[in-house]
């Protein structure tokens, strides 16, 4: 649906130039998703669980801690440190990929709108096949091994912008790390679910929702700027500073 609505908004603006006529077209959308939603309130209602709750704070921070060390077999703080540095740089390629299309849009293959909509694109396609497939050999594959391969595509991507900037091999490795990220989180939720107390679940939840949030503005604002303000290989080069923090918190044991 990301990528239908990416075309039509291209599209859109193409054929007309109005801005204008784009927003009241989100507006239209978002107005049907919650009469939609409101109509079928009363199915998605559940019973409520009973559950264990934790008597302090202090206990809950304990079952936390376990359960993540023993559901992927990392240090807790080298686990949310990996968390945090991989989504700090995921929430600036977008930005930075767009601003780098704008420095050579009149070098690339298509237009700079029907650029960034392939990109992204083939970042939806690899995503969405990265949540899907979880069979055979994906099945096996361990958390670890698929943060590694991400922060080894995102180092690749970075590289590529700083000597080459092939626009086809930005196409190519944004599927590759969408594929990734599709893979991670839910690796990451399930390997927790299997071992953690059913009283913790909303806690570790929150927690690592918590850090994708924390996450967002230190790439998106932090790279970004350095980018307008420094230059584009200033952003590129810590954003792969932080993709080797990422890589070297994994590699902390239990």
């Amino acid at each position: 649906m990301q990528t239908m609505g990416q075309a039509l908004g291209v599209s859109l603006l193409a054929a007309t130039g109005d801005y204008r006529l784009a927003g009241y077209l989100n507006a239209i959308t978002f107005l049907i998703a919650g009469l939609v939603l409101l109509s079928g309130y009363e199915t998605l209602k559940l019973p409520s669980a009973t559950v264990t709750v934790t008597s302090t704070f202090r206990q809950l921070l304990r079952q936390v801690r376990q359960a993540m060390e023993a559901g992927v077999h990392m240090n807790v703080l080298a686990l949310l440190g990996s968390v945090l540095f991989l989504n700090a740089v995921g929430a600036s390629v977008d930005a930075l990929l767009n601003l780098y299309l704008i420095h050579r849009a009149t070098q690339l293959p298509f237009s700079f709108g029907v650029a960034i909509l392939v990109v992204n694109t083939a970042d939806v396609f690899g995503s969405v096949a990265g949540n899907l497939l979880h069979t055979g050999y994906f099945q096996r594959w361990t958390f670890r091994g698929v943060m590694l391969t991400t922060v080894v595509a995102f180092e690749g991507l970075f590289i590529n912008l700083l000597f080459w900037q092939n626009y086809w091999v930005v196409v190519t490795i944004m599927m590759i790390g969408g594929f990734c990220m599709g893979q991670a989180n839910p690796k990451l939720m399930a390997s927790l679910l299997k071992v953690a107390d059913q009283s913790i679940v909303g806690s570790l939840g929150g927690i690592i929702n918590s850090l994708a949030t924390i996450s967002i503005p230190i790439g998106s604002v932090g790279l970004v700027l350095l980018d307008n303000i420094v230059s584009p290989e200033a952003a590129y080069l810590t954003a792969m500073g932080l993709l080797l923090a990422c890589g070297g918190c994994l590699f902390i044991r239990r």
